[in-house]
């Protein structure tokens, strides 16, 4: 029985030794850390770009490389010092610098964050007619050049604000420029406009176009208001018809929205009622959606002295192009067609 045991003993051992055997005959799993230690490093970059430093400790001599070409790297001692140029760029980028000492080495990555420029006056800014001064942030990280055509506001950048100074308007009409701006690739402008609505906008105008009825430019005569709690509308005095329609003073611009009861309309001894509706002239499709509006911004022509607002289509009306004002009558529920059709509406000032 003894033999037997020892045999089994022997046998188990002969088996832990191959196994042990099999177990260690691929790569060995050595310590592979690097003798090159990066010590401490200064190599992230706002879009102004610079100069930073990684400090490096290593057996011997060390050489670097980037792999990237706008980032430049040099080697003094144990100092690599790494150079940046501006980036004109929203998006950040970076580079992988690799140091070598021997045959061992290291990397670390450098990186350079994508300018900033944020406005927080958006894309217009508007005043009112008396002498004042408007002050908005402006957060950037590159230089900003301005340039401005009008002498009746002065646009001025100090540190991060942007600041309008307007004069008195007492011109009687509303007055309009654009603040052209460059910042990195940035390339863009601001309409700046100062005006009062009773002041300056409100008051009689043609509402003219193409009239699909006549097949003829035409116009209707149309006067513009406000009451007394900012309520606008624009009342079409040939019909005596009232629009109800939603002004926007920080762009200057109104809009028309679909399916909004106007007046009515008799014939004979029948009256309708009429309501707003917007046409695809190009698609012929039809909407009379509450949620789909055409606008109109107002503009002043210096050589024709008028204030005009051309209407135009504002992606209001998803996959279509409204391009034709109706004005469509109704018997109850029952639509029976439209009274007036007018293709690129503007309003004129008289």
């Amino acid at each position: 029985m003894k033999k037997i045991i020892n045999f089994i003993v022997l046998s188990l051992c002969i088996l832990s030794l191959a196994s042990c055997k099999d177990d260690n005959s691929g790569t060995y799993n050595y310590d592979t850390t690097s003798n090159v230690k990066i010590v401490s490093s200064d190599i992230t970059f706002t879009a102004a770009g610079g100069n930073g430093t990684i400090q490096v400790e290593a057996p011997g001599a060390i050489t670097a490389s980037a792999d990237q070409a706008w980032c430049t790297v040099a080697v003094s001692g144990s100092t690599v010092n790494v150079t940046v140029p501006e980036l004109d760029k929203l998006e950040g980028r970076s580079s992988l610098i690799t140091i070598k000492s021997g045959s061992e080495s290291t990397s670390v990555t450098a990186s350079q964050a994508g300018f900033i420029f944020d406005l927080s006056a958006g894309s217009s800014i508007m005043g009112d007619d008396t002498q004042h001064t408007l002050t908005y942030s402006l957060r950037h990280t590159l230089p900003i050049t301005i340039k401005q055509n009008k002498d009746w506001y002065k646009a001025t950048l100090e540190g991060d604000s942007l600041k309008i100074s307007y004069t008195e308007n007492a011109t009687g009409h509303p007055r309009f420029d654009y603040l052209y701006y460059k910042c990195g690739t940035v390339n863009d402008s601001i309409r700046v406009g100062q005006y009062e609505f009773n002041k300056d906008i409100a008051g009689d105008y043609a509402f003219y176009g193409y009239s699909i009825s006549s097949r003829k430019d035409s116009y209707l005569n149309a006067t513009l208001s406000m009451d007394k709690t900012g309520a606008v509308t624009i009342n079409f005095t040939d019909f005596n018809w009232s629009l109800p329609v939603t002004f926007d003073y920080n762009k200057a611009s109104l809009s028309i929205f679909g399916g909004v009861g106007m007046g009515t309309f008799t014939s004979g001894s029948t009256s309708y009622n009429v309501s707003t509706c917007f046409w695809d002239g190009d698609k012929g499709y039809l909407t009379w959606s509450s949620e789909v509006s055409y606008t109109a911004t107002f503009d002043y022509d210096e050589g024709e002295s008028t204030t005009y607002a051309p209407f135009m289509d504002n992606g209001s009306w998803s996959g279509y192009n409204i391009n034709i004002l109706r004005f469509e009558y109704y018997l109850g529920t029952s639509r029976k067609g439209y009274l007036l059709a007018y293709m690129n509406p503007t309003l004129i000032h008289f």
